[in-house]
């Protein structure tokens, strides 16, 4: 069987089957979903605001949302994941009160 692995959003696609204890391999979109499930908190390098959102990706490539009033360009911030959308992470910022 093929090793393990996580299917993440954003560069390069990388497709991982899993043939654990679960039986025949799951698609990847139910893998990526899964993936993102185990995100609680993470350090994301934020790129565009668009939409309302500021966007960014984490180390592992995972694309993640948040809204802010601050200008998050260019910037690294802890986020707390509020939910897990259709390829992507939704969140909040994290401050040195609350994270």
């Amino acid at each position: 069987p093929a090793p393990r692995g996580p299917v993440c959003p954003g560069v390069g696609q990388m497709v991982f089957w899993d043939y654990g204890a679960g039986g025949p391999p799951r698609g990847p979109a139910r893998m990526e979903r899964s993936y993102l499930e185990w995100w609680d908190k993470a350090v994301v390098l934020f790129e565009e605001e668009r939409d309302g959102l500021w966007w960014g990706h984490t180390r592992q490539y995972c694309k993640v949302g948040v809204k802010s009033g601050e200008d998050l360009h260019n910037q690294l911030r802890k986020v707390q994941v509020s939910s897990v959308e259709d390829g992507y992470l939704l969140g909040e910022i994290l401050n040195l009160e609350n994270g």
